[in-house]
C-alpha cells in the first residue's frame, strides 16, 4: 500500500510537471504562442494556472490578470531577457536586451501572481499623457498573493497636481521587489482596505510630491487634499520595509515630502537597512489609532536631509528606545538650512549624528552609546548622491538576522566599513 502511494505521488507531481508550459508573447507577431517565431501579440486573454509567459521588447497595452485561483498554482509573467528566454526557436538576442512598455494600466484581481522583469526596469508602466487633472492607478493589486519584481512605473509628473498613484494593493501578501516608482504627484505606493503582509524591498520610490492644495484646489474636482507621500499604508496588518531608496531630487534645500505614513496599522512595523533623502517626514504615523501595533523597529537607516526623521502625531505607540539603532541621522546646514531642518531623536541607541543644529547637539551626545561628529562632517562617499560609508564608524548594537547585513548582503562590522 505504501509503495502504490509513493508511485501516484510521483505520477502526480510527473503529470503537474509536464503540464506546465511556456508562452511567447512579442509586440507585431501573428502566432499561437508556441515559440518566438510563432508569438502572441500580446498576452492572450485567458492565461493557464502553472504557465509560463514570456514577453519580448516592445510596446504593449494596459492588462487585467483576472484568471480564477486554483490552489497554489501561480501564473507567472516575466520579461524575456538574452539568458532566460525559454525555448530558443525563433529567438533572437534583440528581443531581450530593452524593456517591456505598457501604456495601459495593469488590475490583478485574483491570487497568486508573479510579475517579473527578470532585470532592472524590466518591465515599464507609462500611460499616455493626455493632460489636464489625473486620478488613476497604475496597477492595481487586489488579490492575495502577489509578487511584482523588477518593475519601473513612470508617473505622470511631479511638482503638479493629479492624483495618480503608482500601486495600490488591497489584499494580502504583497511583495514589491526592485521597484523603480517615480514623477508622481500623489503616492508610489498607497496599501489600503485591510492589506496584511505587506513587503517593499530593494525598490526606488523617488520625486513625489504635488504642488501643494492651495496650488492645486481649482483642478480637484472635490477640492479634497490630497497628500503625497512615496508609501502610505493605512490599515495595514504587518509591513516590512527593507533595502530601499527613497528620497527627492535636491536642488538647494529641503523638499517638503514625506517618506512613508501609517494610519491604523498593526502587527509588525519594521523599517531597516533604508536610505531617506530630502525627506521633510521620513517615517510618519498619524494620528490613528495604532493600539494594535505589536512591534516597530527603525533599524540601520540612513536620513540625509530631514525636518523630523521619525515623527508622531499624537500616536499611542511611540517610539521607544530599543525602537530604533544603529541609524544614520545626518543635516548639514551647509545643504539643508537651519530654517527648514529640525533634528534626529535622540532617545535611541547605537545612532550615529551629524553636527546639524546646535540646539540639539547636546541631546544627541547624551543618547545611550551615540557618535557624534565634527561641524560639516559626514560619513559618505558623496552627501548627495553616494551614501556609502567612506570609512569605519564606531561599533554598532549586535543585531540578529536580517538585521545584521547591510544593503549588499554584507555582514556589518566585517567589511572594515
Amino acid at each position: 500500500m505504501r509503495k502504490g502511494l509513493i508511485i501516484l505521488g510521483i505520477f502526480i507531481f510527473l503529470v503537474s510537471s509536464v503540464s506546465a508550459a511556456n508562452y511567447y508573447v512579442r509586440d507585431g507577431a501573428t502566432g499561437d504562442g508556441s515559440d518566438w517565431a510563432n508569438a502572441f501579440d500580446s498576452l492572450p486573454s485567458t492565461l493557464t494556472r502553472g504557465d509560463t509567459y514570456y514577453i519580448a521588447d516592445g510596446s504593449y497595452d494596459g492588462y487585467g490578470f483576472n484568471d480564477p485561483a486554483q490552489g497554489n498554482e501561480y501564473i507567472i509573467i516575466k520579461k524575456a531577457t538574452e539568458s532566460d528566454h525559454g525555448t530558443s526557436t525563433g529567438w533572437q538576442s534583440t528581443y531581450g536586451d530593452g524593456q517591456a512598455l505598457f501604456t495601459g494600466t495593469w488590475s490583478i484581481s485574483t491570487d497568486n501572481w508573479i510579475i517579473d522583469g527578470s532585470v532592472d526596469n524590466g518591465f515599464k508602466i507609462q500611460l499616455p499623457q493626455a493632460g489636464g487633472y489625473i486620478d488613476t492607478h497604475h496597477i492595481r493589486p487586489d488579490g492575495d498573493n502577489i509578487l511584482l519584481k523588477n518593475l519601473e512605473i513612470h508617473g505622470p509628473g511631479v511638482y503638479m497636481c493629479h492624483v495618480g498613484r503608482g500601486i495600490q494593493p488591497t489584499a494580502d501578501n504583497f511583495t514589491c521587489d526592485n521597484c523603480n516608482i517615480h514623477d508622481f504627484s500623489s503616492v508610489g505606493i498607497r496599501f489600503t482596505g485591510t492589506a496584511s503582509n505587506a513587503v517593499v524591498k530593494n525598490s526606488r520610490l523617488w520625486d513625489i510630491r504635488n504642488l501643494g492644495n492651495s496650488a492645486c484646489s481649482a483642478e480637484r474636482p472635490d477640492n479634497n487634499q490630497v497628500h503625497f507621500e512615496h508609501v502610505a499604508a493605512f490599515g495595514v496588518d504587518s509591513l516590512e520595509f527593507y533595502n530601499n531608496l527613497v528620497g527627492m531630487t535636491y536642488v538647494s534645500d529641503l523638499v517638503g515630502a514625506y517618506g512613508i505614513a501609517m494610519g491604523s496599522t498593526s502587527g509588525n512595523l519594521r523599517f531597516y537597512n533604508n536610505v531617506f533623502f530630502n525627506i521633510r517626514n521620513p517615517i510618519y504615523l498619524n494620528s490613528d489609532g495604532h493600539s494594535s501595533v505589536t512591534e516597530f523597529v527603525v533599524y540601520g537607516n540612513t536620513f540625509v536631509g530631514y525636518r523630523k526623521a521619525l515623527m508622531n502625531g499624537g500616536t499611542t505607540h511611540p517610539f521607544l528606545l530599543d525602537d530604533h539603532r544603529n541609524n544614520i541621522y545626518c543635516n548639514l546646514p551647509s545643504y539643508f538650512s537651519l530654517g527648514e531642518i529640525r533634528n534626529g531623536p535622540s532617545d535611541g541607541s547605537y545612532n550615529l549624528y551629524c553636527y546639524d543644529n546646535p540646539s540639539y547637539i547636546s541631546g544627541y551626545q547624551g543618547a545611550s552609546n551615540s557618535q557624534v561628529l565634527g561641524s560639516n562632517e559626514h560619513p559618505f562617499v558623496d552627501y548627495l548622491s553616494d551614501w556609502r560609508l567612506s570609512g569605519e564608524t564606531d561599533t554598532g548594537s549586535s543585531m540578529p538576522s536580517p538585521y545584521n547585513t547591510d544593503p549588499d548582503g554584507n555582514i556589518r562590522g566585517q567589511d572594515g566599513v
